[in-house]
């Protein structure tokens, strides 16, 4: 169900976005650090017509860093505010027309601040559109990349591309969002989660074969402490990462010549999730020696101790 006012608060909580930004600037460190040296100085005990300039300076600068504070917290606000309305993404449009779902006339389009808002929020880079593998959304409406596509086709889309902006923005307020589910799935792999991470940066797509020679050179040690098993458990584990039983979106698929390649909400979790400390996945301490590694294999000799209480074994750990 469409939210009413959805592109309205879209567009007035983006124009607040950018006009704190503007009041901001880039000088806010500068002058704090310059406070700094002055109330050091003053703290020394340097005495004269300096002191009395510099006190002057300090209690001006004061003023202005305490109204960075308040701009910083109104910012946070209005980052929250753009977040939650994107976190119910539900744009009001029109029947498509060619290939556009236009806006709804009585509501108004979505400006362009929005979309450089939103983008910059979530990806750290300002940009006036949204691309996605099918749809491109905009100040002009969403547009179906596919001018051939059917009503059910593009309706598919449109779906697919509101749960991305609607998941990518939960993530960010930090509430429960599938991206983050699909990360804690993933880590759980002892194999595939590396050779996710090569999936997911090749542009062509890989094969097993390269799959397996380029995870062979990552983690040569303990490959060849596992060389009759390794090759297989990854090609299991993969294989396990393209069931829809197991996945509810599915983080890579393979093409009919046997390429490998990230999905798109696989593309979207790997840019979300990597660098979250929250969630990251940290390498096991380099001092730790190959045949710890190899006992603690995910699935091989794994205690039932360990698996009732939930215990992830294997290389990764969350």
């Amino acid at each position: 169900m469409a939210i009413p006012i959805f592109n309205k608060r879209a567009n007035s909580s983006a124009d607040e976005y950018w006009k704190l930004k503007s009041l901001k600037g880039e000088g806010g460190k500068t002058k704090e650090q310059e406070l700094e040296e002055i109330e050091k100085l003053l703290e020394k005990g340097i005495g004269g017509k300096l002191r009395d300039d510099l006190e002057n300076r300090a209690s001006q600068l004061r003023s202005e860093v305490m109204s960075e504070f308040e701009v910083d917290r109104r910012m946070r606000d209005v980052m929250d505010d753009i977040l939650d309305a994107t976190s119910k993404f539900a744009p009001n449009l029109e029947p498509r027309t060619d290939e556009i779902y236009p806006y709804d006339a009585k509501q108004g389009p979505i400006h362009e601040a929005y979309f450089r808002a939103i983008t910059e929020i979530l990806f750290g880079k300002a940009d006036d559109h949204i691309e996605f593998d099918d749809a491109i959304i905009s100040s002009k409406g969403i547009e179906i990349k596919n001018k051939q596509s059917d009503e059910i086709e593009s309706l598919k889309v449109l779906n697919r591309v509101t749960m991305l902006m609607q998941e990518s923005a939960k993530k960010k307020l930090g509430i429960f969002n599938q991206f983050d589910e699909a990360w804690s799935n993933l880590v759980q792999q002892d194999f595939a989660y590396r050779a996710f991470e090569m999936i997911v940066k090749s542009r062509e797509g890989m094969n097993l074969s390269e799959i397996q020679d380029l995870c062979h050179r990552v983690d040569q040690e303990y490959q060849e402490l596992v060389r009759d098993i390794y090759d297989e458990k990854l090609e299991k584990e993969l294989e396990g990462m393209l069931s829809d039983v197991i996945w509810q979106n599915r983080l890579i698929e393979r093409s009919n010549d046997g390429l490998y390649r990230a999905t798109e909400f696989g593309k979207w979790m790997w840019e979300l999730c990597k660098d979250d400390h929250h969630v990251k996945i940290e390498r096991e301490p380099r001092g730790r020696s190959s045949l710890d590694k190899l006992k603690a294999l995910g699935g091989f000799g794994r205690s039932d101790r360990d698996k009732k209480s939930g215990k992830v074994g294997g290389k990764w750990k969350l």
